[in-house]
């Protein structure tokens, strides 16, 4: 099986890299291409309908370099942080990408891939409604099973900016009212999040 890996993360070494690569060695993929969104330039569809003949973009960017890698894959990991997860579930870097994949759905879908296991890192608990809409996507559009999702705690930048525990608009004072502190025990990596390695662990592929 062609497996490869996407992270949605505009980040160096990001909690969502981390995420990615977790599952691919649980699932025995130590070696797979893992594509970085943030390294490349892709554009959202224009809707011009360039691609109704040849199901290939006719815009000039990035996206040429990762279209056949996509093409041919039959199980991909997605990563994604769910900036604004409320509101819109996914980053513009990952909404950008699904967005080309317009050029797949003509004459027929013209995708190997079967399977999608989506990581998902949420710093506001909204993992859930990135995985709803993610899940739509999918498998309506795309005729894509998503097999599994995986939904690990992220950063929220509140915690982290310095203006945390005193800003009108502050997730982490909603979170933990006026005159809460923020300790270091509040930021867990990724790895030191004991249920999403259980469930990482739990991820099952059947045949097929």
């Amino acid at each position: 099986m062609q497996v490869i890996g996407v992270s949605g993360s505009p980040r160096n070494n990001s909690s969502v890299d981390k995420l990615v690569k977790l599952i691919l060695e649980n699932l025995n993929n130590y070696n797979a291409e893992i594509i970085s969104l943030k390294d490349l330039l892709i554009n959202p569809c224009k809707g011009c309908l360039g691609c109704l003949k040849t199901n290939q973009c006719v815009q000039k960017d990035d996206w040429a370099s990762v279209e056949e890698t996509i093409r041919q894959a039959e199980l991909m990991v997605l990563g994604v942080p769910a900036y604004y997860g409320a509101a819109f579930g996914i980053n513009a870097l990952t909404h950008n990408f699904l967005e080309r994949w317009f050029a797949f759905r003509h004459q027929g879908l013209k995708l190997n891939l079967r399977k999608v296991i989506l990581a998902i890192v949420s710093g506001e608990g909204h993992g859930e409604i990135t995985a709803k809409y993610l899940k739509t996507f999918f498998e309506m559009y795309h005729g894509v099973e998503v097999v599994d999702n995986i939904i690990a705690s992220g950063t929220t930048p509140c915690y982290v900016c310095g203006f945390g525990e005193h800003c009108a608009v502050s997730a982490f004072l909603h979170r933990h009212g006026e005159g809460a502190k923020i300790t270091k025990d509040m930021i867990v990596p990724i790895e030191k999040q004991t249920s999403v390695i259980e469930n990482i662990k739990k991820i099952k592929l059947t045949d097929g």
